[in-house]
């Protein structure tokens, strides 16, 4: 079995790690082959190191040089990190070449304390942020520490601002999503030709409840999508169908009631027992 190179196995100052950062410094590329770079160092050929060690090694000499041309001086100051890594874009954005999260702001740490780079910016630049409060972007920008591209607001802000924008996930793109676009407008097309309930819908696709079709077919949820949009056919209860509910009630079934004028069961047994309408007599 080939024995694995390690980094453990020589001294800081080995002639052998010397000739190694040489090497590596000037042919820090993959394509190189082991021999190649076993000679180089002089190793016999039962030290020869693995291909895996060769590459991982070349890839964490060339990130350690990148790091260390941007490295920034101990005990810096907030302003300094992050003036020190911000290139400026033609649309006027700042841009942070930092650490990014998930999300695409940066991030940077400062005295023990984790900061996003947009809030250290509006803290460095602007003051203090209220309790609460977030820091929005004008340009939509994640990684821009513009302070002039910077303003404060509040969660509900924050979300008006992203609607208004129209930068919220719909659809297929939310985490949750149930359905797809295109089962949304099938399901408002079926309804839309007839012969098939809100339930019959909802067992087919899979849901509990009919409330989730009611709000597909109506346009109340994906109203982003096409298919045909079928308005709330359900009749509006007003004092005087309540009264005649009741009425009807002395000589007819609940269901028949509920047949006769199109108006769930349940609503109509509600109106008859008087938990709902309780002031129409």
């Amino acid at each position: 079995m080939t024995p694995t190179w390690r980094c453990s196995q020589s001294s800081t100052n080995s002639p052998r790690r010397t000739r190694f950062q040489q090497w590596s410094a000037t042919h820090c590329s993959t394509s190189n082959s082991v021999i190649q770079f076993s000679s180089s160092l002089g190793l016999a050929a039962e030290h020869v190191p693995t291909q895996y060690a060769v590459r991982t090694f070349l890839n964490l000499s060339a990130i350690w040089r990148n790091m260390m041309k941007k490295r920034i001086p101990r005990n810096s100051s907030l302003r300094t990190k992050l003036e020190l890594r911000t290139e400026i874009t033609a649309n006027g954005c700042h841009e942070y070449t930092g650490s990014h999260d998930a999300k695409g702001y940066g991030s940077l740490s400062h005295k023990c304390k984790h900061y996003r780079a947009h809030r250290a910016a509006y803290l460095v630049y602007k003051g203090v942020i209220p309790r609460g409060d977030h820091v929005l972007h004008k340009c939509d920008n994640p990684p821009c520490i513009n302070p002039d591209h910077l303003f404060l607001g509040t969660n509900a802000d924050n979300m008006r601002d992203m609607k208004n924008k129209n930068r919220q996930c719909k659809g297929s793109d939310k985490h949750n999503s149930f359905l797809t676009e295109k089962q949304v407008v099938a399901i408002r097309e079926e309804y839309a030709q007839g012969n098939i309930t809100h339930q019959e819908l909802a067992d087919t696709y899979g849901f509990s409840d009919r409330g989730a079709i009611s709000s597909i077919v109506t346009g109340k949820k994906y109203p982003h999508l096409g298919g045909t949009i079928t308005k709330n056919d359900r009749p509006l209860v007003t004092p005087t169908l309540v009264r005649h509910i009741r009425e009807r009630a002395k000589s007819t079934s609940a269901s028949a009631i509920s047949r006769e004028i199109g108006l769930c069961i349940s609503a109509v047994c509600r109106i008859i027992n008087r938990e709902t309408w309780r002031h129409v007599g």
